[in-house]
């Protein structure tokens, strides 16, 4: 839900007599600058909070007193368009002073022509202090109102009808610190609008449009002030646009290639995830003798086992780079495993660190593991239609309630061997493996030097297509 409202704001520092002309008030400095340094600061917030439901956007002095809120860092743009002076007429004097707009003339939004007085509208806030000597008293010549655009204009039909109206405009972006700096805009009348946001802001969902009325006065000074205007030199004017960041979340779920119903999910799988596209260089690493010693040495192991953070750290170094910042690894659950605090329009890859546990719980049957390294990427915060599943990879998902499923093999394997008089195992009537003579004590009975043994293995592999090679070792007693 978009929250619009605003708990206090920049007081308006131009003044009107009973005509539409400008004119200072008397009681106003004689200085006044001809243009002002506005800063956008641009903040989010990860998850809805109905305390901070107000979109506070300053009263043009610089804060930090924004609990919850973190700077947005760059992708952020800001368009101040530069709207006629004759949108604001005036003040209406038997209404304390309220802010008038132009019911006559206005612009054709979404293909319906609205008056100024049908775009805009003002806010009551608290009104503004003085002090003369010792005495605090409302302030004479600063506005008790502020401006903002009307609840049911759509700000995107808002901006291209700015844009076609072909005034002045001005589009900055936001630097690592979230701040978006216009170093001179002359004065007049504006709305500041965000228009470039990355894939986690909804589109409807975008910053509170901001209605400048330059040049502005500092609510916080007094006409003996030397900071009493917002300028383009020394007193720069600082607003703060604020919304919900979106996050995302990705469910993976394991099953056995057998099960082809999908009735039942593995639990014991150590899934890891990484942002960005690192399939390439993940295959690489898990394929070089480092990376097959420490895939070994996981095998078994727990998510928060040390055997599996070293196998993570060492992915991660070897991805540096190339992927984001957003690393998590979980181990799967029957229910399915999701992982949350995803960014809408990233790609993200998916790796099993260990397999599952196998159901049978037998020494001789395990699951291998999955060799597949998944990539997947979710839409952004604006698609909510999108396709739901991940599974096979290279896909884009929904940004939420999407998932990948994840296949793993059975493996299985039977081991004898024939310590006696060895047979001729080429002419055998039976398989060596069903012999009478091939038994499986080969870790009771150890082998003599010279001794001759014989021993049968039989591996089974369930869908053993998917692999190119593969070998097996084994040790003998001694």
């Amino acid at each position: 839900m978009k929250k619009l409202y605003l708990t206090a704001t920049v007081l308006a520092g131009l003044f009107f007599g009973t005509s539409a002309s400008l004119i200072v008030s008397a009681n106003t400095k004689e200085y006044r600058p001809t243009a002002t340094k506005v800063v956008v600061h641009k903040y989010l917030i990860h998850e809805a909070n109905p305390a901070l439901e107000n979109y506070y956007w300053g009263n043009g002095n610089e804060t930090t007193a924004f609990a919850g809120w973190q700077p947005a860092g760059n992708q952020f743009s800001f368009t101040a368009f530069r709207i006629p002076r004759s949108a604001i007429t005036g003040f209406d004097v038997g209404e304390a002073n309220k802010i008038v707009f132009n019911s006559e003339t206005g612009l054709t939004i979404g293909g319906e022509t609205k008056t100024w007085s049908q775009i805009l509208e003002t806010v009551k806030v608290a009104s503004p202090k003085v002090t003369e000597g010792d005495v605090e008293t409302t302030s004479p010549i600063k506005s008790e109102w502020t401006i903002k655009v009307k609840s049911d204009i759509n700000l995107a039909a808002l901006e291209t009808a700015l844009r076609n109206d072909e005034r002045h405009d001005e589009t900055v972006s936001t630097n690592e610190s979230g701040a978006a700096t216009f170093n001179a805009l002359k004065n007049g009348n504006y709305i500041v609008l965000e228009t470039a946001h990355p894939a986690y802001i909804k589109t409807t969902e975008r910053a509170v449009p901001m209605v400048l009325h330059l040049p502005l006065i500092n609510p916080d000074t007094t006409k003996h002030d030397a900071g009493y205007w917002f300028d383009d030199t020394q007193h720069a004017l600082n607003l703060y646009a604020k919304n919900q960041r979106v996050t995302g979340d990705l469910t993976v779920k394991k099953y056995d290639s057998d099960d082809a119903t999908k009735k039942q999910q593995l639990p014991g799988a150590v899934i890891a995830i990484y942002q960005g596209d690192v399939k390439a260089q993940v295959i690489n690493y898990l394929q070089s003798v480092t990376g097959q010693a420490l895939l070994a040495a996981a095998k078994g192991k727990p998510a928060d086992a040390t055997e599996v953070t070293a196998l993570n750290t060492a992915i991660k170094t070897a991805i540096a780079g190339s992927s984001g910042d957003f690393n998590a690894i979980k181990t799967t659950q029957e229910t399915g495993t999701t992982f949350n605090d995803l960014e809408p329009g990233q790609t993200y890859t998916i790796v099993e660190l260990a397999s599952p546990v196998h159901p049978k719980n037998q020494t001789d049957a395990e699951f291998l593991l999955d060799p597949n390294v998944t990539t997947v990427t979710l839409s952004s915060a604006d698609e909510i239609n999108g396709p739901t599943n991940g599974s096979g990879g290279g896909q884009t998902i929904r940004y939420y309630g999407g998932h990948v499923d994840l296949e793993n093999d059975d493996f299985t394997i039977t081991k004898k061997v024939n310590p006696n008089v060895p047979i001729d195992a080429e002419n055998a009537q039976t398989a060596p493996i069903t012999h009478s003579d091939f038994v499986t004590n080969d870790e009771k009975s150890g082998v003599a030097r010279g001794q001759q043994i014989q021993w049968a293995i039989r591996s089974e592999i369930n869908h053993a297509e998917k692999l190119a090679t593969y070998s097996l070792s084994d040790t003998l007693p001694y």
